[in-house]
């Protein structure tokens, strides 16, 4: 089967329906890519929301936690992170070097075929396909979740102290703005991505993001989010 882009959605709302039996829609407000499925016969499928929840149920599907490739522990874990994050859809399912979800749901979709090339690129990190910044994505999902009122442990005071000590840098001093801490950024392994096997300790943002999956996993986020700071006693 492939898969072709047809269009936007924007509020729900069909702008025009071309005699061709095209589907036209305004690129409003929300701007919700829409990626079509066509037939191999020419029969056009339904069309398939880029959400976080049509995601979700493709990386479940195709790179799911009980086989090698996992990159969110469950399906209500990713949909938590993917919503956390708030990626923009971009222009629906095309394979494109931006962090968006629409990048991440074309490579979800393409872990159908080839699952240990491809799940890592529709991961939360963007195995340097969907973005140029893994931190950006980590630091995001860190701070909606161990921030929150509800869980209230925070590894992390703010986005900019996150991704300071994230991100590699020279000499390891960080500004007093970050708070002071030393660091020389998190190693983070493309080749595995976010892939959740064997990666529950080393100094890497593979080991951080695994303990942040399962602080939103399990709701252990008492637990979990100091293991995913940067004088982590687990990711060291």
């Amino acid at each position: 089967m492939k898969r072709v882009l047809s269009g936007w959605l924007a509020l729900g709302t069909m702008a025009v329906v071309g005699a061709s039996g095209g589907l036209l829609a305004c690129n409003g407000l929300l701007g919700i890519g829409v990626a079509s499925q066509e037939s191999d016969d020419g029969g056009a499928e339904a069309a398939v929301i880029v959400s976080c929840d049509t995601y979700c149920a493709l990386m479940d599907k195709n790179c799911n936690w009980n086989v090698p490739f996992g990159e969110y522990e469950t399906l209500q874990t990713c949909v938590a992170m993917c919503k956390s994050i708030g990626w923009d859809p971009g222009n629906g399912a095309l394979a494109s070097k931006d962090d968006t979800l629409g990048c991440r749901f074309f490579f979800a979709q393409q872990a159908a075929n080839d699952p240990a090339k491809n799940c890592r690129l529709a991961g939360l990190l963007g195995g340097g396909q969907c973005g140029t910044s893994a931190c950006d994505d980590f630091c995001t999902a860190d701070l909606a979740y161990c921030n929150s009122p509800a869980i209230n442990t925070r590894a992390y005071r703010t986005q900019s102290e996150c991704t300071a000590d994230c991100l590699p840098h020279d000499g390891g001093a960080l500004d007093a703005g970050d708070g002071g801490n030393t660091g020389y950024g998190y190693p983070y392994v493309n080749e595995d991505a976010g892939e959740l096997f064997n990666i529950e300790t080393g100094n890497t943002l593979n080991c951080r993001l695994w303990h942040l999956n399962a602080a939103y996993q399990s709701g252990g986020g008492t637990f979990h989010c100091p293991h995913t700071e940067l004088m982590s006693s687990r990711c060291k």
